[in-house]
């Protein structure tokens, strides 16, 4: 009824309508980088003409350069490129406080590469320790008088992968804000390779003229989690405006797989060519399947900006980090301390020494991304 005259009338304000949409669906750009561990084998060397053969390239040798590996800023830092990707979700509610929420995401592989080939003019040397006397020693892909040769090194840096399924509940919606709870399944996955392929062709009187030895060392490991998954996420509203908080962390088993493998061709003229199993760094000792399991947290925080555009339309950005522990990558597994009676040709029956070894390092790494995107609702 109309208030009375002089009779005061108090009005209570109502809160805003709840972000309730009862199906929605997202794609985002990424903009991302993933700091993974620092690589500290220097793989190929080279030394000034005139340096001894049983110096030349070896390490810790004053007159020994790094041409690929150990830490070169221009050659190993790809795991920290900025990389391209994107992310996928949709989500539908089951009550009018539950929902079922589903995403993937990818951000895109790297790789560096490095050739180097020589008529034995310059010197190109792949270096290691003798594990029989622990002296520092190289192989010679190209030393003058010694040998001609070549040798292409490629690290890589495959996709990032993560996907998850959760159940969402809003236990606390004040219109401005609202609180969900998260409960699910999480999904990643991330490998890494190494892969060396050299040529020589041996120029010393005892090698039949035109003789080539090909050698190749093929090394991936290979991570992937499965795991459960608890978080929050909280929504505040202001007009049009709204700001996300995401924390969430997985626990579960992140399974490490790598795999070691290595040939050596000698191909002589007038003879039909001869194949042994094993390379430089892979051989008898460390070759084959290597797989390990660890319990691990993964731990994953993000913040999203937005801005309704219209009633089912909205437009965003954001940032992500996420921790992925327990992981291997391919340079961590690899050993360069060496016993040369493995070095092809020899046979792996007749095999005694134990070096190299699989190292199976554990490191931690950290995936950061910007996303660019929008959002549909209805």
């Amino acid at each position: 009824p109309p208030s009375s005259p002089g009779r005061a009338e108090i009005m209570i304000a109502e809160s805003p309508p709840s972000y309730h949409p009862s199906f929605w669906v997202s794609a985002d750009y990424l903009f991302g980088r993933i700091n993974g561990p620092a690589n500290n084998i220097p793989f190929l060397t080279t030394a000034p003409i005139g340096t001894p053969r049983e110096r030349a390239g070896v390490r810790f040798d004053p007159n020994t350069y790094t041409l690929f590996g150990a830490n070169l800023s221009d050659q190993n830092g790809f795991n920290e490129d900025p990389r391209a990707g994107f992310r996928v979700m949709t989500g539908f509610a089951i009550a009018s406080n539950l929902a079922l929420e589903a995403g993937f995401w990818m951000l895109e592989s790297r790789s560096t590469t490095y050739f180097a080939e020589s008529d034995g003019s310059t010197i190109l040397a792949r270096p290691f320790t003798n594990s029989t006397n622990q002296a520092e020693q190289s192989l010679l892909v190209a030393y003058p008088g010694v040998s001609s040769g070549s040798i292409d090194l490629s690290i890589s840096s495959s996709a990032f992968y993560s996907g998850h399924v959760h159940v969402s509940e809003t236990f606390l919606d004040r219109g401005w804000v609202k609180v969900d709870s998260l409960l699910g399944y999480r999904y990643y996955r991330y490998d890494t390779g190494v892969l060396i392929s050299q040529s020589i062709n041996p120029l010393e009187p005892e090698f039949v003229p035109g003789t080539k030895i090909e050698t190749r060392d093929d090394i991936v490991a290979r991570n992937q989690f499965h795991g459960a998954e608890i978080g929050l996420r909280t929504r505040l509203e202001w007009d049009s405006l709204s700001l996300s908080l995401l924390a969430k962390v997985a626990g579960g088993n992140l399974r490490r797989e790598v795999r070691i493998a290595g040939s050596q061709t000698v191909t002589v003229p007038g003879q039909n060519p001869t194949t042994s199993p094993a390379g430089f760094y892979a051989l008898g000792s460390n070759s084959g399947v290597h797989v390990g399991n660890d319990f691990t947290a993964v731990p994953e925080f993000g913040a999203t900006l937005a801005w309704r555009f219209s009633p089912n339309f909205n437009v965003r950005v954001g940032y992500t980090l996420t921790q992925l522990g327990q992981t291997t990558s391919a340079t961590r597994v690899i050993e360069t301390v060496i016993d040369p009676g493995l070095l092809p040709p020899a046979e792996r029956e007749a095999i005694r020494g134990d070096r190299p070894r699989v190292l199976l390092l554990k490191d931690d790494i950290w995936v950061q991304s910007l996303n660019l995107g929008a959002e549909f609702v209805w």
